[in-house]
């Protein structure tokens, strides 16, 4: 075994290996979760074998598609990935359908599944996680304060669609897999099933997915299902411990750091199963920070905060996170003028939950700002085209 060894490197390895000679894992569970995140709209518009599927995908990664979004070009190590299922005696003629892929960023859903066929009467419903895009950021928030998001909600249904209830698929077995929010997905939609089609689960596999605002106790098929949900994280774990959740089963050694660790690609594999490590110390003191923070937020103050930051963010036409992590002084100018034309409350909210937050990482840097949280929201009223002024001509002198 080698520090980098990965789910690529499995394939590379165990490729040759059929499903009938070895039997269903939690790394090819990781590499179904995985596959999710494919953008496969106008390539699965019905059944699909893998290697005829990952043709289609060059077409469409070099020429694009005509709809409404435009596609989602898949990264360099995803696309090694499906390369490798394609060119792999395993995964080659594995079956795709049921393909769905929704966004809105109005109504904060971005949603993606679709169902795998390893083995006749064999199925998996995998769970995209949250991509680049705002919608899918925004409703990750609106966890702090709702239950179900729309993501949830879509998650149920499609199972109870797809699950199939007649007598003749009796014999059928399902699991349910999902990375990041994914996982999330996966969870909800198996312990809110009706008790018929709970009973068909064989395994979930959530990988490093956020918990809930409530306990799982309260889900009605949760007592029954619990032997068989698979949870993992890695040593750095900071979106698979928000929330509420039940114990994770397994922390997983991983060759990045720090977030980095979130991704799947970064998870270190030793033959059929992720290699185990302990939980990071600043993993869990991130965790404690987190659930600090929010007890300190009432639950309407939590909607109000959500639907002013992402206002904030649609007024400076930011549609994605990388445009958020990477704001040019264009960028930065939008918002502050978005800051400016909202009401002073809804500002000194965003202000003052902002603020909480970076104090509890950073109490005596910025104690004085906590306390003077207001005073600086009025500021930012009178003050929004200095500041734009200010901006402008630092964005002048930069050029």
């Amino acid at each position: 075994m080698e520090i980098h060894d990965n789910v690529c490197t499995y394939i590379r390895f165990k490729g040759d290996c059929s499903f009938k000679k070895m039997a269903f894992n939690e790394v090819d569970a990781m590499i179904f979760a995985l596959l999710s995140y494919v953008d496969f709209r106008g390539i699965l518009d019905q059944p699909c074998t893998l290697i005829d599927a990952y043709r289609r995908l060059l077409v469409v990664e070099e020429k694009g598609i005509d709809n409404s979004r435009p596609h989602m070009s898949t990264s360099p190590d995803l696309l090694e990935m499906v390369k490798l299922m394609a060119n792999s005696v395993r995964f080659h003629d594995i079956v795709l359908d049921h393909y769905v892929d929704e966004y809105s960023l109005s109504q904060s859903e971005q949603f993606a599944a679709l169902m795998i066929t390893f083995m006749p009467r064999f199925h998996v419903f995998s769970f995209r996680g949250t991509d680049d895009s705002l919608a899918g950021w925004k409703e990750n928030w609106e966890m702090i304060y709702k239950m179900p998001v729309s993501g949830q909600t879509k998650a149920l249904a499609y199972i109870q669609q797809h699950i199939l209830s007649k007598w003749y698929h009796s014999f059928d077995h399902y699991w349910l897999v999902g990375h990041s929010k994914g996982g999330n997905l996966a969870v909800y939609g198996a312990c809110c099933l009706e008790e018929k089609q709970a009973k068909k689960i064989a395994g979930i596999y959530n990988f490093d997915g956020p918990g809930f605002r409530f306990p799982l106790t309260n889900f009605p098929h949760y007592t029954a299902l619990k032997s068989r949900i698979h949870s993992y994280t890695p040593s750095f774990s900071v979106i698979g411990m928000t929330f509420e959740y039940y114990h994770k089963d397994y922390t997983i050694q991983s060759f990045e750091e720090g977030l980095g660790q979130h991704l799947g690609f970064s998870w270190v594999v030793c033959n059929d199963h992720f290699v185990r490590s302990t939980r990071d110390e600043e993993s869990k003191q991130v965790e404690e920070l987190f659930h600090s923070w929010l007890s300190e937020i009432p639950l309407d103050e939590r909607e109000q905060f959500v639907q002013s930051l992402f206002e904030v963010l649609e007024q400076a036409k930011i549609t994605n996170l990388q445009e958020f992590l990477h704001m040019d002084m264009k960028a930065m100018i939008e918002v502050v003028k978005a800051m400016g034309g909202i009401d002073g409350e809804r500002r000194n909210l965003i202000i003052r939950i902002l603020t909480l937050l970076v104090a509890k990482s950073a109490k005596p840097r910025v104690e004085r700002l906590s306390e003077n949280v207001e005073k600086i929201g009025n500021a930012l009223s009178l003050n929004t085209q200095k500041i734009i002024d200010k901006f402008s001509k630092r964005g002048n002198d930069n050029e």
